[in-house]
């Protein structure tokens, strides 16, 4: 009997290793088609949409090098939450990872896969991720990252064409509560709210970042 359950446990033992990691075929794709960058520099505006929050629209550069988290320079302050700047995926999937079918749909044409993205190393700054692949054109359409720490980001990429895979729009929802404002450093412009920022009726905010003129380097 215990020869029997010896053999068992031999035989299934590498399928529970090879389920562990299973990465799916199509987000390895897009992952491959993002490597390929090597980074780039572009202009960048941004809005926010929170209701203790009144900010000009700002304006500055964005600067992204391979191997390094993306950056805004700007002399003037902006709130960007780094979960909505990891468009090339590259400090999401920084760690080992599995992912789990989530389901298929057809929008406006186009071939749309979910999938869950669930680190394996404690080192991973995500408790899980929620990705829409667009199958069709090869690219991230909608990424939802939950945090221990910082609440979760849904994140909206928009593309200039079919053929694009650098968003020309990101938005970014997230929960205003978990935000940290370096409220000494907002700039005279910004006017922040305190009795509505206290108020529970406070949920989500939104950031839009409109992005163009992207100029890639080698």
């Amino acid at each position: 009997m215990r020869a029997l359950i010896t053999i068992l446990l031999l035989s299934i033992g590498p399928i529970l290793v090879a389920q562990e990691t299973v990465i799916d075929p199509d987000l390895l794709q897009i992952k491959q088609r993002l490597d390929s960058i090597n980074g780039f520099t572009a202009d960048m505006s941004l809005e926010v949409d929170v209701n203790f929050i009144s900010m000009p629209k700002k304006t500055g550069t964005l600067i992204y090098r391979k191997g390094a988290s993306a950056e805004v320079i700007t002399d003037d302050f902006m709130l960007v939450p780094k979960k909505g700047l990891d468009f090339t995926l590259e400090q999401l999937l920084k760690y080992p990872f599995i992912t789990v079918p989530r389901g298929s749909q057809i929008r406006e044409g186009d071939s749309l896969k979910v999938i869950n993205v669930i680190p394996t190393s404690d080192k991973a700054d995500f408790s899980i991720a929620e990705l829409t692949l667009n199958i069709s054109k090869n690219r991230i359409a909608q990424s939802k990252i939950s945090t221990q720490r910082d609440g979760s980001y849904d994140v909206f990429f928009s593309y200039s064409d079919a053929r694009a895979i650098l968003p020309r729009q990101i938005k970014i929802q997230f929960e205003v509560e978990r935000i940290r404002i370096p409220l000494s450093f907002i700039g005279q412009d910004v006017k922040v709210d305190g009795k509505l920022k206290r108020s529970e009726a406070v949920k989500k905010g939104t950031i839009t970042l409109d992005i163009s003129n992207y100029r890639e380097k080698q």
